[in-house]
């Protein structure tokens, strides 16, 4: 997935690597650069880097779309309470 902010381009590319883990590489291309660079300013080595095991997309999925919500509604108090008091549930 490419993200165009400003002058700065982002690249996020998902790897599986034959096991129940998922790896991602980001890119960036700031105005000016023929391609995309290595963006890696908190990992010393660059290339894919382990972020999520499989079992867990399903609770990251429902975490992001909870957050997401909470983040279009009017920010209430009781916006607050239900995006707190939510948990998954369910097979992942």
């Amino acid at each position: 997935m490419e993200l165009a902010t400003g002058l700065r381009s982002r690249l996020f590319g998902t790897i599986g690597r034959g096991s129940n883990e998922l790896w991602e590489a980001v890119y960036y291309r700031d105005a000016g650069m023929a391609g995309f660079a290595v963006f890696d300013p908190a990992y010393p080595a660059a290339g894919p880097r382990p972020t999520f095991c499989v079992w867990e997309l399903g609770i990251v999925a429902a975490e992001a779309q909870a957050w997401a919500r909470f983040l279009g509604s009017p920010r209430t108090t009781e916006d607050d309470r239900l995006w707190r008091d939510r948990y998954f549930q369910g097979v992942v």
